[in-house]
């Protein structure tokens, strides 16, 4: 395994399951990805050099909703990723660098507990043991919380189910971007979403619901509001994991990082991020809801980020596959 400073590989969620009893082996990408057709492979570490001078931007694309559903007993249920993740653990390793540590297959160790987890949903639907996965050599143990009990991670979601057996589902959208400058190999970086003169990025924003033979069902144009970090709020927004899986452009993109923000600006060669606060801002957008029936969906989103650098606009775009899954093999 290497610790890597550069983009970790965005992996496209074409993988998603038929059926929620089709389980997934070997170790392939998270289904819970973002993927993005622009998002650049890993590339090896850049080497600093004094002849070195330029810049670089990335964008990020968080979705946070549910993306795995099943149909049992009058309810939609959801499968909570988070919880999930929380039983399983890569020994030797603190848990804050799960996201900037991969392998060569690409894959960091977030990604490899995410594929661990996805392949057990039945032992968190109708309990059991969990046990441990070989993920291309690095092996995934289980924490040590006790085994789970039946429908352990698997929380109903809180939509009425229409007679259709349709259901409202909610998601939050979250946006941020990366930018780094270079001089004599030397790095600034920061989260502000600002322009060289102070003034505030502008953002349009595309979110497109699209069914699984890429049929558009509904486009939305929601408001993304600016936010910026708050000291005084005790909102930083430095444990924010930043991965770069919207695109990225720019001369200098090898110096561009995945991570922790705070771990990004601490990596700063100068001292204007001493009060890395003061440098971090995003973008929420306001909530998108769908009624979803039974079957494949993949939710896009899709924008420009205006005056990145001088009169040059970023665009961004990446996807995340939706399940909805049919009553549970495995259910009890």
């Amino acid at each position: 395994m290497k610790k890597t400073k550069n983009f970790a590989k965005v992996f496209s969620t074409t993988a998603m399951l038929a059926t929620f009893g089709a389980l997934l082996y070997g170790c392939v990408q998270p289904e819970n990805s973002v993927s993005s057709p622009n998002t650049p492979t890993s590339r090896p570490l850049a080497k600093k050099t004094e002849e070195d001078k330029g810049n670089a931007q990335s964008m990020m694309i968080d979705i946070q909703g549910p993306k795995t559903f099943v149909k049992y007993d009058k309810y939609v249920w959801s499968l909570n990723e988070t919880c999930a993740s929380q039983y399983f653990t890569v020994p030797g390793v603190d848990p804050s660098q799960y996201s900037s540590i991969e392998g060569e297959d690409g894959l960091n160790l977030s990604d490899r507990i995410a594929v661990t987890f996805s392949d057990q949903k039945c032992t968190f639907w109708q309990g059991g043991t969990l046990s441990r996965h070989n993920c291309n050599g690095t092996w995934v143990e289980v924490s040590g919380l006790p085994n789970p009990a039946p429908q352990t991670c698997w929380v109903p979601v809180p939509a009425p189910v229409d007679p259709y057996g349709r259901t409202q589902v909610t998601y939050n959208i979250t946006l941020a971007s990366e930018n780094v400058k270079v001089y004599k190999g030397k790095t600034t970086y920061d989260f502000t979403l600002k322009k060289s003169d102070g003034s505030q990025k502008k953002m349009d924003l595309t979110v497109t619901l699209m069914d699984g033979n890429g049929t558009i069902l509904q486009v939305d144009h929601p408001l993304a509001t600016y936010e910026k970090a708050d000291k005084k709020k005790n909102n930083c927004l430095l444990d924010l994991n930043y991965v770069g899986n919207g695109g990225s452009q720019g001369t200098m993109q090898d110096y561009l990082m995945n991570g922790s923000i705070e771990s990004i600006l601490e990596s700063d060669d100068s001292k204007s991020n001493d009060d890395k606060c003061n440098k971090t801002a995003v973008f929420r957008a306001a909530p998108v809801t769908y009624t979803l029936g039974q079957g494949n969906f993949t939710l896009r989103v899709t924008g420009t980020l205006k005056n990145v650098d001088g009169s040059v606009d970023q665009d961004f775009s990446g996807s995340m596959a939706i399940n909805m899954g049919p009553a549970p093999s495995c259910a009890p």
